[in-house]
């Protein structure tokens, strides 16, 4: 409110757009602040007429004429705008505000005069859309976004990623094949709920916010129908919200830092998407855990302690999106028997063996193993194996690639950089290659449109947002096999470490 009143005295300031969702209290705000001006001797004049979403130019003349005192006889609309211009022009300060402004407006179709006609004409709108104030015909606009929505209580950040990946793991994107469709349709669809104050920004990169009283309204519309939330964050929960074993739930989310243990035998037939952040390295969990979750279509999992994964998730034969993240883990083998897992996630997680049972997922589209640092062996084939992969990330996790000169697998420990010749669908590649005699000399990277790739001793990874970075060392020789070449074409920011020629 203190900052809209100094924009109200800011001579140089002439057009207002306060932006946010429906009933946060733009209109209170504004009024109360109406209500203020005149103890300040802003305006010789202020007035205030709603547009609402289906404009009547002529009726929102009425009511700008209306405390005006002025008459408007004329029965056609060029003649009320002329009339209503007129006057307005002769008030030396006046205050103009339009509210419930839903798309674009001219407001010389209504009689309001351009700042260069009056220069005491200050014009506020009001909208929950940004782009109003973007579409405004006016040539001396200079909008202000009064951000009233930040006076709202906000929740944690939403990563715009896990959006995407759980999209995709509850086949909410129609007539979409690739993960990188999907990804944009959620940047537009992202930006469309900022657009109207539906989403905020975060502090973080590729992070939104979204307020508690948009959050349960949101809720409240998905719950009509089969939907079914159960959604409980908090360090006041102790133990599993609900005593009941069997319930209709369709989502699960749960947050606490005090639950130590599991319930067993817990049946959710309608179960689709269980989210559970338990903050715990010794909680407990039962081997028939997901038991009664047979509809199961994406499962993430934070900050759990799980040496060995449940039996029971095996069960679970409709997942298409695991992710297990910042997690310690130990025998992941199980995950290899879940053969229609399309995403699968291990970022920030915490084990050693990637193990061959994972090459057996041949419609694994994403494998992230970003910030896996314990990583010490990926089994040879596991990654060929893999031939539907469209995106690989591996940005501080395994770098130990062996050369790969025609001997046998079990000669081998570790895979080999040539294995990437097997994914022909591989789009994004995130990767560090210590040394680049391990890459061989037939291409790897013909059909990336996204890469981070270091090779050499290269400490420094960018944090530029740029698509495509290539971070090479040129202490040696490097002879541009392995479609380096062509990456060096095409790449967006390329660094080099190393001496001179």
């Amino acid at each position: 409110m203190k900052d809209l009143m100094e924009i109200l005295r800011d001579d140089e300031i002439n057009m207002i757009g306060i932006c946010g969702m429906g009933g946060i209290g733009k209109t209170t705000m504004v009024k109360d602040v109406v209500n203020r001006a005149p103890n300040e001797h802003l305006f010789d004049a202020i007035v205030m007429a709603v547009v609402s979403q289906h404009p009547n130019l002529m009726n929102v003349q009425g009511q700008i004429a209306d405390i005006l005192d002025l008459k408007l006889e004329e029965e056609t609309l060029p003649g009320r705008v002329a009339h209503l211009h007129q006057r307005l022009t002769t008030v030396k300060r006046i205050l103009i505000v339009l509210d419930d402004v839903w798309e674009r407006i001219d407001l010389q179709e209504i009689g309001i005069p351009f700042w260069s006609e009056n220069r005491g004409c200050k014009v506020v709108l009001m909208s929950r859309s940004l782009d109003v104030g973007d579409s405004v015909e006016a040539p001396d606009l200079q909008p202000t976004a009064e951000q009233v929505v930040n006076e709202c209580q906000e929740d944690h950040d939403i990563q715009i990623e896990d959006l995407v990946r759980f999209g995709m793991g509850l086949r909410l994107f129609e007539d979409i094949d690739r993960l990188g469709e999907a990804r944009d349709q959620v940047h537009a669809l992202v930006n469309i709920l900022k657009n109207f104050s539906l989403l905020l920004d975060s502090d973080k990169d590729e992070c939104v916010k979204m307020q508690d009283v948009v959050r349960g309204f949101a809720i409240s519309i998905a719950s009509k129908g089969d939907n079914v939330f159960l959604i409980r964050h908090g360090d006041s929960l102790t133990e599993w919200p609900e005593k009941h074993t069997c319930e209709p739930y369709t989502s699960i989310s749960i947050i606490s830092g005090k639950i130590t243990e599991l319930p067993e035998g817990l049946r959710y037939p309608q179960l689709t998407l269980l989210l559970l952040s338990c903050m715990n390295d010794s909680i407990k969990t039962p081997d028939n855990f997901f038991e009664g979750m047979r509809k199961l279509q994406v499962l993430n999992l934070e900050l759990i302690s799980i040496p060995l994964l449940p039996s029971s998730l095996q069960l679970v034969s409709n997942l298409h999106t695991i992710c297990l993240q910042f997690c310690k883990l130990d025998n992941i083998t199980l995950i290899g028997e879940l053969l229609n897992l399309e995403i699968l996630s291990f970022r920030g997680s915490s084990f050693e063996v990637l193990p061959e049972e994972i090459g057996k997922l041949a419609n694994l589209r994403l494998l992230d193993l970003t910030g896996c640092h314990r990583l010490e062996r990926i089994t040879p084939c596991v990654i060929s194996g893999l031939v539907k992969l469209e995106e690989l990330y591996m940005i501080g996790s395994f770098s130990n690639w062996e050369t790969d000169k025609g001997e046998t697998t079990e000669e081998r420990r570790n895979a080999s950089l040539r294995e990437l010749q097997s994914l022909s669908d591989l789009r994004i590649l995130e990767i560090y290659i210590p040394d680049a005699k391990l890459l061989p000399r037939s291409p790897l990277f013909t059909n990336l449109t996204q890469f981070k790739i270091r090779i050499g001793d290269n400490a420094w990874w960018s944090m530029f947002p740029f698509r495509k970075h290539l971070l090479l060392k040129l202490d040696n020789n490097i002879a541009l096999d392995g479609g380096v070449s062509k990456l060096l074409k095409c790449t967006e920011l390329l660094s080099l470490k190393g001496k001179g020629s």
